[in-house]
């Protein structure tokens, strides 16, 4: 896992899960997450915080560090 941006509401991760092993977790499980498969049979499908996947596969994987702000 590596990371390639952060800044106040948002991280970005690149994430590289090798043949037989499962991906890792996230080091924040409670910021809500979009993941973005790369490589794979599921090349190109997002899916909000999902459940670990297998390798091989590499994902970018967006953590939202902030709560939603309420409109007035």
């Amino acid at each position: 896992m590596k990371l390639q941006f952060e800044n106040g509401q948002v991280r970005i991760l690149r994430v590289g899960c090798a043949a037989g092993q499962r991906c890792p977790d996230s080091e924040h499980p409670t910021d809500a997450a979009v993941t973005v498969t790369m490589s794979g049979p599921h090349r190109g499908e997002m899916q909000w915080s999902p459940a670990a996947a297998e390798g091989p596969l590499e994902q970018v994987r967006i953590e939202l560090k902030t709560k939603p702000v309420t409109q007035r």
